[in-house]
Order: structure tokens, then sequence, then C-alpha cells
């Protein structure tokens, strides 16, 4: 019976790796293709570029909870001033610091959320086998 929750943790954790592997190249993808090509939302540029990078550095953080926060939002951002510079050889694209920079804000964001659910998740856990120790 106690089993149960640790296939299940175990499975959410597979399923945010899968996830934020996906998202990496999905930014990519979206990063990279001609100007023509672009899908746009009604946002900013910047904030679509934090939203990106937020959603994918949570989904790192969940899937690699071992890994430091700072490991992974500065990986991103990286990531991020990589595909800027990529951008200048793409037709109708160019590169932008302050895209680089959004980004880089957005994966900070994330990683610090997704460190505060596992960090409110392993407080829930001490919290319970302390209940349950006569």
């Amino acid at each position: 019976m106690m089993d149960f929750p640790l296939r299940l943790t175990a499975h959410l954790v597979s399923a945010a790796r899968v996830s934020a592997w996906i998202c990496v190249a999905a930014i990519a993808y979206l990063s990279l293709v001609p100007h023509s090509m672009e899908i746009r939302t009604p946002l900013p540029g910047g904030v679509e570029h934090a939203i990106a990078y937020a959603g994918t550095a949570a989904l790192l953080k969940l899937g690699y909870p071992q890994q430091a926060l700072w490991l992974i939002a500065s990986a991103l951002f990286a990531y991020s001033g990589v595909l800027e510079v990529l951008q200048t050889f793409v037709h109708g694209r160019h590169s932008v610091v302050a895209g680089a920079l959004w980004s880089g804000g957005g994966a900070l964001v994330g990683a610090f959320a997704a460190e505060a659910v596992l960090s409110l998740r392993r407080s829930s856990q001490t919290s319970n086998r302390q209940q349950l120790t006569p």
C-alpha cells in the first residue's frame, strides 16, 4: 500500500523529464523557424520568452529535483543566448539581447517556483512521518 505514492512520484518525475525535453526542443524550433513561419501570441515577445522558459525550467527542476536551481536557470539562460545568436543566420529573424534576458529571468522564476513546490512537498512528507511516529 505504501508503494503507490512512490510509484506515482516516479511516474510524475518521468513525465516532467519527458515534458521538459519536449519544451527544450520546441523552444529551439520556435526560435529558429523563418519569420514567415513564426507563431505569435498577442503577448509581447519578452513575456512569451519568460513564460516559455519559466515552464521549461519548472519542468526540468521537477524532473531533476537533485539539480541546483541555479544550474537549471543558468543552463537555460545560456541556451537562450545561443539560440539568439543562431537567429542571426535565419532569414527574417534577428538576435536581441533583451530576448535572452527575458528568457533567463523566466528560467529563474520557473526554477524558484518548482523549488518552492518541492520544498512544500518535503515539509509535508516530514510532518506526515512525524504524525505516524508514536
